[in-house]
């Protein structure tokens, strides 16, 4: 330790002034003129040949900046580094993409989810179609969904619904006369020539 403080004070001894050497200062002033005049001193003696000698000071350039307000500053974090406030950053970004790319995920899925009726069903004027069809609106409305439904009453795996059989079961359920959607409906289905009876609804 002692080898050590001496080289130190060694050192500062040899090389005192560029130890002494000021490279920043806090300046204060009276009024607010002197700050004014602080601030337009780079304009100053850039344009003003006569204060062109005040440009360097000890070989250098000087430049003014305003202080920070005592508030403004957060004196518990100044022990932090740059490196540590980018660290901190990054991890705060990359949780913010994660928590964002769930939410977008679950939204997506979510719409998704809540279209399907709308994506299944064409929007269509149900009062003209049953206009449409006349006496054939209940054979049309069962043969779309025997082509949706196979033997064992599933919905296929890629249903095409032309809004016929949607059309009919609004209507007469509207309609009342005890009509629901556990209602029997007669017909015969395509591929076996066999008459069913089935909710379609």
């Amino acid at each position: 330790m002692r080898s050590i403080n001496k080289k130190i004070n060694e050192l500062k001894t040899k090389n005192v002034e560029k130890y002494n050497r000021p490279v920043s200062a806090f300046l204060t002033f009276e009024n607010e003129e002197g700050i004014n005049r602080c601030r337009a001193y780079a304009d100053v003696v850039d344009t003003d040949d006569q204060y062109l000698h005040f440009k360097t000071f000890l070989g250098e350039a000087i430049t003014f900046e305003d202080a920070s307000e005592p508030t403004d500053i957060i004196w518990e974090n100044r022990h932090f580094t740059s490196w540590d406030r980018f660290k901190r950053t990054l991890i705060v970004v990359a949780y913010v993409t994660v928590v964002l790319s769930i939410s977008f995920v679950i939204i997506f899925f979510c719409s998704q989810e809540a279209n399907k009726p709308l994506l299944k069903y064409p929007p269509l004027n149900c009062t003209e179609m049953a206009e449409t069809q006349g006496g054939s609106f209940k054979i049309n409305a069962f043969g779309e969904w025997d082509r949706n439904f196979d033997l064992e009453l599933a919905e296929v795996e890629e249903p095409v619904y032309t809004g016929i059989m949607k059309c009919y079961c609004d209507l007469n359920i509207k309609e009342g006369h005890g009509f629901s959607k556990n209602t029997l409906i007669d017909g015969v289905r395509e591929k076996t020539h066999e008459k069913v009876s089935v909710p379609i609804c």
